[in-house]
């Protein structure tokens, strides 16, 4: 949730009435309405940051990471914390669920991601599953395909300029994507899992083939603030 301050957002592309005096112009900016939110909830228990929150595919928990080394489980409804996982030796800096909500994957600034069992019914709740080595620097970003089922996969992006694919199930890297010039910021599945988008410090966007790993289409933004797309690589 949002809390609303001062009744208003702060947020967003403001709208802008223009005037004119002489040759020159001025642009004042024209506040937003108050979209009315109000704090529903507030979630504590990380001694530090927090660098991500997502929901379950169902909507009934959230989880958070942070730069205390935790991720923490919370249920919606009421706001009580569920779970601590704990087992990073640095900061946590993104987390992942699986389409079926049952794991977590988790990157952190140790340069590893761990992938937890998040099932309540099950006898490793709350514990490490498997642990993914193999970037040579902080692990900013992680997301993982929505079919839930033996093919999930999971993506990685790091501040080592790689993007990493790994089979979740082996806990094997299937694939080093050598994505960008920059650290990698975000990486993002496709509903049908087929495709990686991946966005750098460098200022470019590309796709990738989860089957392949070749680069689709790269993304670059123009002088104006138009997107321009081009082929692979």
């Amino acid at each position: 949730v949002i809390k609303r301050r001062g009744g208003r957002t702060g947020r967003g592309g403001p709208r802008t009435r223009v005037s004119s005096r002489g040759t020159s112009s001025r642009r004042f900016p024209t506040p937003m309405p108050s979209p009315g939110f109000a704090l529903a909830r507030t979630l504590e228990g990380h001694s530090k940051s927090v660098a991500a929150v997502k929901f379950s595919p169902d909507g009934s928990r959230v989880a958070s990471a942070s730069a205390d080394k935790t991720v923490r489980l919370w249920r919606v409804a009421d706001g009580v914390q569920l779970c601590v996982l704990v087992g990073h030796e640095r900061g946590c800096s993104d987390v992942a669920w699986t389409g079926c909500g049952r794991y977590l994957a988790s990157a952190s600034d140790d340069k590893n991601l761990h992938l937890w069992d998040v099932d309540p019914c099950s006898p490793h709740y709350g514990k490490t599953v498997r642990v993914f080595a193999g970037h040579t620097s902080h692990v900013f970003c992680c997301d993982v395909n929505s079919v839930c089922g033996a093919n999930n996969v999971l993506a990685s992006g790091s501040v080592d300029e790689t993007v990493r694919l790994w089979d979740l199930r082996q806990g094997t890297c299937v694939n080093v994507l050598p994505a960008h010039s920059d650290p990698v910021t975000g990486v993002k599945f496709s509903p049908d899992g087929a495709i990686l988008a991946t966005c750098s410090y460098d200022g470019i966007t590309r796709l990738w083939s989860v089957a392949t790993g070749a680069c689709l289409r790269t993304i670059v933004l123009g002088s104006g603030g138009e997107g321009l797309g081009g082929g692979g690589g």
